[in-house]
């Protein structure tokens, strides 16, 4: 199988994803492209199979007569079709099917394997929608996977999700999942369970970074060899905190505050003459939330509207007065373009001239695209990754979404532990910005500093000493060292 095929030769850790139809493999999926990880896409790749020029068309057409397009493509309504009225039944034009697609896709998947291993990376993901299917035997399995996440949901929000398709109906949704293994049969076998049927998608972003930092411990030797090994390709991105980095915290925090309560007197009227009606109230509302749902500790935004949906369903407001609050409550946190310090714009701008990716990574909820989308190639929230700094997943996310190794960074933050070692400890250089206008430090933020004899990283005053130092000083931008 694959992995025993590919075991001559250096290869990467193979993370299997399945799950039932509309269990939510995508929003798995979807999380590790942006953490730079590889995936196959077992459905995507059947689509290409099925494609004018595609290596399943000559087969099926065969098979099953009648059932290409007028520019050579497998019609999947036809087939559809075809596998209704085969003479030996469904079950059996299905066989016959898989019989044809199944090696090809497993080829694919090998090919993607391959170019992973021969590129140096550590990990890939193979989405397999019939993993356990497809194999009779658990040894079988292994043969094709080192772990396997499974993505699940209860029933009945399985079938809302799929029964939303378009040409999808009942009868249609009962057979594929008569065809499947039981949901609760995969999740026993599973080594880790992404559970998406919370009401917010947030649970299951913290779900799998929670499950890539578990992969990370129980694959160390293969993550360390690669994030020892790698980005032997020069800086190429250097990413930013925000708050407090580029413009002073307290301004925008305070305005958007005011216009969340303005938000909550309109849209939530009910719950404001409750009581929800200033920041003492706002903040004893977020405490049991925090309580309920430790896994977003991370996530300030989504523990903030998660307070305010509870508020309305308590009082008796419409629950789209929620999401208008939580809009009005981003615009003006994200409005922070007036606040920027002077040397802000110019040093990102001298920054992109020079050919490197700029992004930005914070903990808390400011969306810059909104406000200096320009000046960004993209941006990482605590709430996006599922985790918040100093923890690894934003750090490696941003490396992902800038197409580089973490030791092809430099990350520029205020704060010791969240910015300067979170980064260190990734193998990024890492500059520690000290602006005189920021207040003094804490003692335990300052006692976090580490040795001012470690090259890897510089203490500055400035956003134009910064830019200086990562264009003009060849000894810091050099390669540099995991921090053990």
């Amino acid at each position: 199988m694959l992995l025993t095929a590919l075991a001559a030769a250096a290869r990467p850790v193979v993370i299997g994803v399945t799950g039932s139809i509309g269990m939510g493999k995508s929003t798995a999926t979807k999380w590790w492209r942006r953490l730079g990880i590889r995936v196959h896409d077992a459905d995507a790749c059947v689509h290409q199979l099925y494609a004018s020029g595609g290596a399943a068309v000559p087969a099926v057409g065969a098979a099953f007569p009648g059932t290409l397009a007028a520019d050579g493509s497998v019609d999947r309504q036809r087939l559809s079709a075809a596998l209704l009225s085969h003479e030996g039944g469904r079950e059996e034009g299905l066989r016959a099917l898989e019989a044809i697609v199944h090696p090809l896709v497993e080829e694919d998947r090998r090919r993607l394997v391959r170019e992973a291993g021969a590129a140096g990376e550590w990990l890939v993901v193979v989405d397999i929608p019939l993993l356990y299917e497809t194999h009779a035997s658990e040894a079988e399995l292994r043969e094709t996977c080192d772990a396997v996440v499974v993505v699940s949901a209860p029933a009945e929000t399985q079938r809302e999700r799929v029964l939303r398709r378009g040409g999808m109906t009942a009868e249609k949704f009962e057979f594929i999942v008569s065809q499947q293994l039981p949901d609760a049969e995969k999740r026993k076998r599973a080594d880790f369970v992404i559970d998406t049927g919370y009401a917010t998608k947030a649970m299951a972003t913290a779900q799998l970074a929670a499950c890539h930092t578990a992969l990370m411990a129980r694959f160390a030797a293969p993550y360390g060899r690669w994030l020892r090994g790698g980005g032997g390709g020069g800086l190429k991105c250097v990413t930013l905190d925000l708050d407090d980095t580029l413009w002073p915290v307290m301004p925008p925090i305070l305005a958007a505050q005011t216009a969340l309560l303005d938000a909550i007197r309109t849209h939530l009227p009910k719950s404001h003459a409750a009581g929800l009606a200033d920041r003492q109230a706002l903040a004893a509302a977020m405490a049991p939330m925090r309580e309920r749902h430790p896994m977003l500790a991370h996530d300030l935004t989504e523990l903030r509207r998660l307070a305010l949906a509870a508020a309305a369903a308590a009082h008796g407001d419409d629950a789209a007065g929620v999401d208008a609050a939580m809009e009005a409550f981003l615009e003006v946190r994200s409005d922070v373009a007036a606040h920027l310090f002077a040397d802000v714009r110019p040093a990102i701008e001298r920054l992109r001239a020079a050919g490197l990716a700029v992004g930005a990574i914070t903990n808390g909820n400011c969306d810059v695209e909104r406000s200096l989308g320009a000046l960004f190639d993209f941006s990482v929230t605590a709430g996006g990754a599922g985790a918040a700094k100093p923890d690894p997943i934003p750090f490696l996310q941003a490396a992902g979404l800038a197409g580089c190794h973490p030791r092809e960074v430099v990350h520029v933050g205020d704060a010791p532990t969240a910015d300067l070692c979170g980064a260190l400890r990734l193998g990024m250089r890492a500059i520690l910005l000290t602006r005189p206008e920021i207040g003094a430090r804490s003692p335990d933020e300052q006692a976090a500093i580490p040795p001012r004899d470690d090259a890897r990283w510089r203490e500055l005053t400035s956003m134009t000493e910064v830019v200086d130092v990562i264009l003009n000083d060849p000894e810091f931008c050099g390669r540099n060292e995991v921090d053990r």
